[in-house]
Formats: C-alpha cells, structure tokens, sequence
C-alpha cells in the first residue's frame, strides 16, 4: 500500500479546526500503520534511511542518520550503500541525485515553499525586489 499525506499550512497561517483534524487524522492512520519510515524500512530491508535535519524527533528516532541540505550527498555516500532512503522531501532527494551516484528512494514528501512557489513567481519577485 502507497500512502500519501500533506498537511499543508493555512493561506492566512493561523491555525484552523481542519488543519488539526487533518493533523490528528495523519497521526493516527501513522500509528494504526506502523507509521511511515517503518513502511519504507520494511519495504526495503536493508537498506538505511536517511533524513533531512529538520525532521521531527519521532522520524528521527526511525532512521539511521541525519544531514543537512549542504552534506547531504556526503552523508549518503559515508554510508557504503549503493542506495539509501531519503526523508522527508522529495525535491531535495533529487537534488542530491545529481550529487552523488548512491541510488536514492525519495519519500514522497514536500517543503511547503518549494510547492507554494514557482520559478516564474520567484523570477517575478526578484525583479520587483532586486537584491532579493
């Protein structure tokens, strides 16, 4: 089974009854389910998790390692694995990609900022706000 869950921050950024119901909601179908990082572990034994540094301390109780978006590629390859999970953004995960030769399985994740705005709006901005 493929599960996939966004919580996605509130337009005027107060938080509302369905964000928490969908929070709580999150919670509990992790806890029914053994939770994520459990599932990709049992779906790739062996096969070591690593995580960005911003994560909750729950994810990073269940994985292996921790880095930044700056080591991330050495990190990964400090492991001696030909491939590695990688949590909890996606976009990151395939930046990495670029970077190192270590097969990466990206969770299916996003950064808030990265899904809110697109190149053509930060070109936009930077325009507006040279120096930006």
């Amino acid at each position: 089974m493929s599960v996939r869950v966004r919580f996605a921050p509130s337009p005027t950024g107060h938080l509302h009854i369905g964000n928490v119901r969908t929070a709580l909601f999150n919670w509990l179908f992790a806890r029914r389910h053994g939770g994520p990082v459990r599932s990709l572990r049992a779906a790739h034994p062996g096969v070591p998790i690593v995580t960005y540094v911003n994560t909750s301390a729950e994810v990073k109780a269940e994985c292996d390692i921790c880095c930044t978006s700056g080591n991330a590629a050495a990190v990964m390859e400090s492991l001696g694995a030909k491939k590695v999970i990688f949590l909890p953004d996606e976009y990151l995960a395939w930046h990495v990609a670029t970077q190192t030769d270590v097969e990466i399985i990206p969770w299916h994740g996003h950064c808030e900022v990265h899904e809110r705005f697109t190149g053509a709006e930060i070109d936009a901005y930077r325009k507006d706000f040279p120096g930006l």
